[in-house]
C-alpha cells in the first residue's frame, strides 16, 4: 500500500504542451511550386495555342450588319466560315481524314466531332458553298454560332487531353 501511495504522489496533472505551429515553407518549396505551375501553364498553352488563335480568327469573321436595313443586303460569307472550319479541323485531325470531305459528309464529320447542331443548316449548306447563294444575317449568325460551339468543344477536348 505504501508503494501505491508513493506512486500516486508522483502523479501530476497533464500539462499542456506548446501550441501547434504550421510548418513554414522553405524557399525551395516555393521555387518548386512556381516551377510546377509554370510548367503546367506552358504545357496548356503549347497544346491550346493553335486553337486559341483559330478562335480569334473566328471572332473576326463575325461581321453583323449594324442596322435593320442592312439585314436584307448582308452578304453572308459562308465560304469563309467553311475555310476556317477546314483549317481548324486540320489542327485537330489527320489530313487524310479531313481534306477530302465536302458537302453532307463534311457536316456529318463536324457533327461527330462536336456538339454543334449542324443539321439545322444542312439543307442550305451546299447551296451556300457551291451554288453561290447568299444567306441572310440570321442564317449567317446561326452558322457562326455552330462554328463557335464546335470550336469550344474542340478546345475543351484539347484542354482535357481527349
Amino acid at each position: 500500500m505504501r508503494d501505491l501511495t508513493q506512486t500516486l504522489a508522483q502523479l501530476r496533472d497533464i500539462q499542456p504542451g506548446p501550441p501547434p505551429t504550421l510548418p513554414t515553407p522553405t524557399p525551395w518549396g516555393w521555387y518548386l511550386t512556381l516551377l510546377l505551375l509554370g510548367a503546367g501553364l506552358t504545357l496548356c498553352l503549347w497544346r491550346c495555342a493553335p486553337l486559341v488563335r483559330a478562335g480569334w480568327q473566328l471572332y473576326r469573321l463575325r461581321h453583323m450588319p449594324s442596322s435593320a436595313t442592312a439585314v436584307t443586303s448582308f452578304p453572308g460569307d459562308i465560304p469563309a466560315l467553311n475555310r476556317w472550319l477546314k483549317a481548324t479541323a486540320l489542327l485537330i485531325a489527320p489530313r487524310q481524314e479531313v481534306a477530302a470531305l465536302s458537302g453532307d459528309a463534311w457536316l456529318t464529320w463536324l457533327a461527330q466531332q462536336g456538339k454543334s447542331p449542324w443539321h439545322t443548316v444542312a439543307a442550305r449548306w451546299s447551296a451556300w458553298l457551291y451554288a453561290g447563294q447568299t444567306c441572310s444575317a440570321e442564317e449567317y449568325l446561326q452558322v457562326w454560332c455552330c462554328c463557335r460551339r464546335w470550336w469550344l468543344t474542340q478546345l475543351w477536348r484539347r484542354l482535357c487531353w481527349h
